[in-house]
């Protein structure tokens, strides 16, 4: 499941960050992006493995279900860039 998330936000970085990114700051966005992302799977991933301890299999994958749909929407709601408009 993590590795799923992983790849998601790889896609969305390649295709939004870059596009919204000078040739100056577009370092700086990804390795911000990078950064974030690192730190936000290793706490998931720990906070599962530590829950995965008392709850079954099927609640993580419904928590885990419930934070994709959650990106999913926040997803939609980001502006468009004037790259992605051509």
């Amino acid at each position: 499941m993590i590795e799923v998330a992983h790849q998601g936000v790889r896609l969305g970085r390649k295709t939004y960050i870059v596009n919204i990114a000078t040739r100056q700051n577009r370092l700086d966005y990804v390795a911000l992006s990078n950064t974030i992302t690192g730190a936000v799977i290793l706490l998931v991933g720990l906070l599962g493995g530590i829950l995965s301890i008392w709850w079954p299999p099927i609640v993580l994958i419904g928590i885990y279900a419930t934070m994709a749909s959650a990106g999913a929407i926040l997803a939609l709601r980001l502006k468009a860039t004037d790259k992605a408009k051509q």
